[in-house]
């Protein structure tokens, strides 16, 4: 599903950059005459409007207003779903953004752990961002810096394996379980983001946006029941990971975003 919902976004996306380059004609040979001097004299004069009209600065009424999107990229993230965002530049350089998303892919599924046929996880989470936009050489306001605050919260299933009966003196166990517990993880944190964002179309009601940033979130997880020490989770491929997982830690984040969108 997610493959599928990137690569037919990505598509309307090539198809209207496709849409913005008209091929040039193509010269012929011989002499030129006085209609291929018209011709090339029309030419001109329509490139370097074009020209004129690429170094223009973009109106107000387009780089204000509302715009909605959706990052490509939360498809693939260990917690990942659909998100949707809404955009409200109230100036040509600042803007407020609140980014929500459905949690329905867990880590099990990233790291080929037990319990993929188990319920989906469920979770969600919110993002609320502001944004300052450069100028740039021709005014087009397409680079932008800007920072957020998000806080994430998904509950799944997870399968370990837990020893039973295990003798103290040399830590044999009689025989191992499988046992299925459920685990609810929250996230906060604040990013700093720098990326650009830039229109498409005849009307420039296409958006498309990229950004990277660094971040610093803190992470804790709770267990529905107790979950004993000597239990460990193993993937599909019987490999087995015995380390215990990090609670109630501060860590860094490192947000990445590919966005395609519409403006109102």
């Amino acid at each position: 599903m997610k493959h599928l919902y990137t690569v037919f976004v990505c598509l309307l996306i090539a198809i209207a950059a496709m849409g913005q380059n008209k091929k040039k004609p193509e010269d012929k040979g011989g002499e030129p005459g006085i209609t291929t001097h018209l011709v090339s004299y029309a030419h001109r004069t329509h490139n370097d409007a074009r020209d004129e009209k690429k170094a223009r600065p973009l109106p107000d009424s387009i780089l204000t207003g509302w715009r909605v999107s959706s990052n490509l990229l939360t498809l693939h993230h260990p917690d990942g779903g659909i998100s949707a965002a809404i955009e409200y530049r109230f100036r040509p350089d600042w803007g407020v953004l609140v980014e929500g998303g459905w949690i329905f892919i867990d880590e099990k599924k990233l790291y080929d752990m037990r319990g993929q046929f188990t319920p989906k996880a469920k979770g969600y989470y919110v993002r609320p961002e502001i944004r300052y936009y450069l100028s740039g050489k021709h005014g087009k306001h397409r680079l932008f810096f800007s920072q957020d605050f998000f806080y994430r919260k998904v509950s799944f299933y997870e399968e370990r394996i837990v020893k039973m009966n295990v003798d103290p003196r040399d830590g044999s166990a009689d025989y191992e379980q499988l046992s299925t517990y459920g685990k609810t993880k929250e996230m906060f944190g604040t990013d700093s983001k720098v990326g650009f964002q830039t229109f498409f179309g005849n009307n420039h009601r296409i958006v498309f946006e990229a950004y990277v940033g660094l971040g610093l979130k803190y992470r804790k997880f709770t267990y529905d029941r107790p979950v004993p020490p000597n239990s460990y989770l193993e993937d599909r491929n019987y490999n087995f990971d015995d380390a215990p997982d990090r609670n109630n830690i501060w860590d860094g984040a490192f947000p990445v975003g590919l966005k395609i969108g519409y403006r109102f």
